[in-house]
């Protein structure tokens, strides 16, 4: 499978574009296997990836070329900025140590941005050798996985008990940081994959066995990002095959998508159960839920809040607690402890936001939030307007907004590499389109 041109010739001085390349490559490849070195830097947020960007962002700053064009913006960009100005501001205005943390990881996911956008502005891009490293590094994540998960290492498998409905249950996550992670990262790697061989006009059973090895990986993580995961495929063969589907098939496929994501976003936030169950009882009084139930009026039922439904109240009181500028990033965390002592919440659910605009409003306020949701709608503007132009990416593009705007209603997803590069390629098309 073609990766990066890494030795392709071009006029660059000490052979630049095929260091950046490789470098690039590279870094590409440790995502799945971040955790490959135990270095438990600044609470896990220092990886192997981290140490081949600093040689990627100096083989960047070593070509005196890229300098020139550093100050220059598109609408895309200037959003990006406003983004990391927020979490400048939370920082400023709480001046806590986790929003410094946040400041420091934005600082670089946004640096990651810049520095691919900027160098491909003066060099050539292989976008498909792109979105096939990316698929070579899900494939050599799942396989070290599997052959974890088998052998049973502690370090590549999680023992989570009483997994809701399932019990106690082993989940997969070989080398990166847990199972939600992994699963999350190889869903958008498998998109990627189908998306790519479904537009091949020959066959590609290399590429077909890296699609199943990722899968498997996906299934034994036991993540709800699987759920997500069908509802993009459902909408990736719509979108491919949109002319040969039967109508009535088409619809059908249209409403599973609809019931199962509905159905997702609900029972990610609550459960209902009688009021006499004792499972639903014993689910709300416990750490799975928010502990708490709340009976439905005219009904024998009750609706018990899960952990999603709690971060996204806690963002909001966060929010108008100290408006316009939020709690701070990455602060919610001890902000929902604080609630706790208070008094609001009947559990001590000390945890992250879990979704990306919730997460923006609650910790980075009002500019923070807007910032956030430019970038999303203008990533979505400029991959709408491939349609005519290439639409391979175009369907390919969509599929995994899509994905991702339904992950971010439990993950937040602006921490996560692999969406700025992502955010880098979305910027290059509309650079390019012509």
């Amino acid at each position: 499978m073609q990766i990066l041109s890494l030795f392709k010739k071009e006029n660059t001085p000490f052979g630049y574009a095929q260091f950046f390349n490789l470098f690039l490559s590279l870094y590409i490849l440790s995502f799945g296997i971040e955790n490959l070195i135990d270095i438990s830097l600044f609470g896990n947020r220092v990886l192997v990836p981290e140490f081949i960007f600093l040689c990627l962002a100096f083989v960047f700053f070593s070509n005196k070329k890229n300098w020139s064009s550093l100050l220059s913006f598109n609408k895309l960009d200037l959003w990006i900025l406003g983004y990391w100005i927020s979490v400048l501001i939370g920082f400023l205005y709480s001046q806590k140590t986790n929003a410094l943390g946040e400041l420091v990881g934005n600082t670089y996911l946004v640096s990651l941005y810049f520095l691919l956008s900027k160098h491909f502005e003066n060099h050539k891009l292989n976008i498909n050798a792109l979105l096939n490293t990316f698929v070579v590094s899900g494939v050599l994540a799942s396989s070290i996985a599997i052959v974890g998960y088998i052998f049973k290492f502690p370090s590549f498998i999680y023992l989570h008990e009483n997994y809701y409905f399932l019990g106690d249950i082993t989940r997969l996550y070989g080398l990166m940081r847990g199972p939600i992670i992994f699963a999350d990262y190889l869903s958008v790697v498998f998109l990627l994959g189908l998306g790519l061989l479904l537009f091949k006009k020959k066959k590609d059973k290399l590429l077909l066995i890296f699609l199943l090895i990722i899968t498997l990986s996906i299934i034994l993580s036991f993540s709800k990002s699987g759920l997500i995961l069908a509802v993009a495929v459902v909408f990736l063969f719509q979108l491919r095959f949109k002319d040969k589907i039967n109508p009535l098939f088409y619809f059908l496929l249209k409403s599973f998508s609809v019931i199962i994501t509905v159905a997702y976003l609900f029972f990610s936030h609550f459960f209902i159960f009688q009021q006499t169950s004792e499972l639903g009882q014993e689910l709300a009084s416990n750490k799975h839920s928010s502990c708490e139930s709340i009976n439905i009026p005219r009904t024998n039922l009750m609706l018990i809040p899960l952990p999603y439904s709690h971060t996204k109240r806690s963002a909001i009181i966060g929010f108008k607690r100290n408006f316009p500028f939020g709690v701070g990033g990455n602060e919610l965390t001890n902000f929902n402890h604080q609630l706790y002592e208070q008094g609001v919440f009947n559990c001590d659910l000390s945890m992250a936001p879990h979704s990306t605009f919730f997460g923006a409003l609650g910790e980075l306020g009002i500019f923070g939030f807007i910032s956030c949701s430019m970038i999303f709608f203008l990533v979505f503007s400029q991959i709408k307007k491939l349609k005519s132009i290439n639409p391979k990416f175009y369907i390919i593009g969509m599929t995994i907004f899509l994905f991702i705007i339904l992950q971010s209603m439990t993950t937040d997803m602006m921490n996560f590499r692999y969406l700025w590069i992502l955010f880098f390629v979305v910027s290059f098309f509309g650079k390019n389109r012509n």
